[in-house]
């Protein structure tokens, strides 16, 4: 049997507990709650893409500037400048505009040529936001607008990851989204409350065709961005028996 050559997030400790990383050409879900860290995940599997793998990537912002998400990765440590000149990272700014004006979401022929003129092999879209917008009364539009990006983001050879807000991220009782179905991979970014304050913690809802972990673990963001704690339960959820992560 083949094995499979996966693509590294280049995240400390994601690859691990993904036993591997994410398969290629495949679409991945980052999702949670604010300040959980998810926009610093795709700007980071951009990044560390170009940084220790030479792969280009594209980073699409809907939400936010590209001088905003450029500020955010000096703050981490990024010569994110550096990498725009090598053609490493490209940063496009995607707004939301009133629905009469809009006749495609993304274009898939800009992102086609991007991806040509780029070699890109990564494509992170923030957020989920763009689609919500355009498709918010009506479902089966949005699954089947979601369907069609992904296929093509596919057919094109790179491997997308998305991002999406989520309002409720109780680990024992996650409410899932309609979108959690279609992507092949969900990761849930969440803060738990310990005492008077919080930990943030990730696991992976699913990730199809590989026996992932099951586990719930601690994460820190910092200098070069997360670092997922493999060897550590979260405090939070030990009641204190377990030695706190330190800083």
């Amino acid at each position: 049997m083949e094995e499979t050559k996966f693509v590294k997030t280049g995240i400390d400790g994601l690859d691990e507990i993904m036993r591997g990383g994410i398969v290629p050409n495949s679409s991945f879900l980052v999702t949670g709650g604010p300040g959980t860290g998810k926009s610093i995940m795709g700007l980071q599997f951009v990044i560390d893409g170009a940084l220790k793998f030479n792969e280009p990537g594209v980073y699409i912002t809907v939400e936010e500037s590209a001088d905003d998400i450029r500020y955010y990765a000096r703050r981490l440590g990024w010569n994110i400048e550096e990498l725009e000149r090598k053609g490493l990272v490209t940063i496009i700014e995607q707004q939301v505009l009133e629905r009469s004006m809009v006749k495609s979401l993304v274009s898939i022929e800009y992102i086609k040529q991007l991806v040509r003129e780029k070699s890109a092999k990564r494509i992170v879209l923030d957020s989920l936001t763009l689609f919500n917008f355009m498709y918010s009364n009506d479902t089966t539009t949005l699954r089947t607008e979601l369907i069609r990006f992904i296929k093509n983001m596919r057919t094109i050879g790179v491997t997308l990851l998305m991002i999406s807000d989520r309002y409720s991220t109780g680990i024992d009782d996650i409410a899932y989204a309609e979108e959690d179905f279609i992507f092949h991979g969900v990761v849930l970014l969440s803060k738990l409350r310990v005492q008077a304050s919080y930990e943030r913690c990730l696991h992976i809802v699913k990730q199809r065709g590989v026996d992932h972990s099951m586990k719930i673990y601690p994460f820190k963001i910092g200098e070069g961005g997360i670092t997922v704690i493999t060897d550590a339960t979260p405090f939070a959820l030990t009641s204190g028996r377990d030695q706190r992560i330190k800083e």
